[in-house]
């Protein structure tokens, strides 16, 4: 099933250089959707996306400009062999936008009662479990365990 419209293919592409048919099937989307939504499956549950109107607008978006850039690379494949530079920059801005996806750049303001991960503090920072698992006293000494002598650093060490 198609996640994207014609119109919406065409509104990344310039009619004077390529006008796709309203009647269109646009096959580069049933193989361009399931990688896009794959990768926003680790942030989002992507199960319900499967027409138009249960897909985000941006995840819409995205699978269009794809879609576009594969039609413009597959048209004009025999005048340039490393691919239409504009297509090559459509598809390029695509995978940024999912990548900033999966990274909590980009939230889907109509897809949030779907949000796999809380995005709203990032893994890095430190929390209440951040060295429990190691205790040193003031000298650098690990303690806990009998006759541990392991020490977080020492002057002589290089950093």
């Amino acid at each position: 099933m198609a996640h994207v419209s014609v119109a919406e293919v065409q509104h990344w592409l310039d009619p004077d250089k390529l006008l796709i048919p309203e009647n269109d099937p646009l096959p580069e989307d049933d193989e361009i959707a399931p990688t896009v939504l794959a990768r926003i499956a680790t942030a989002y549950d992507v199960s319900a996306w499967d027409t138009p109107s249960t897909t985000p607008a941006v995840v819409r978006k995205i699978i269009a400009m794809l879609v576009a850039a594969n039609r413009y690379n597959k048209v004009y494949s025999e005048t340039e062999d490393a691919g239409n530079r504009y297509a090559n920059k459509l598809e390029g801005i695509a995978w940024n936008r999912v990548d900033w996806i999966v990274d909590g750049k980009l939230v889907l303001f109509d897809a949030l009662d779907v949000l796999i991960a809380d995005f709203a503090r990032p893994k890095f920072y430190p929390d209440d479990n951040t060295g429990r698992s190691a205790i040193y006293n003031a000298l650098g000494i690990k303690i806990g365990e009998e006759g541990s002598e392991e020490r977080k650093f020492t002057m002589a060490m290089d950093f």
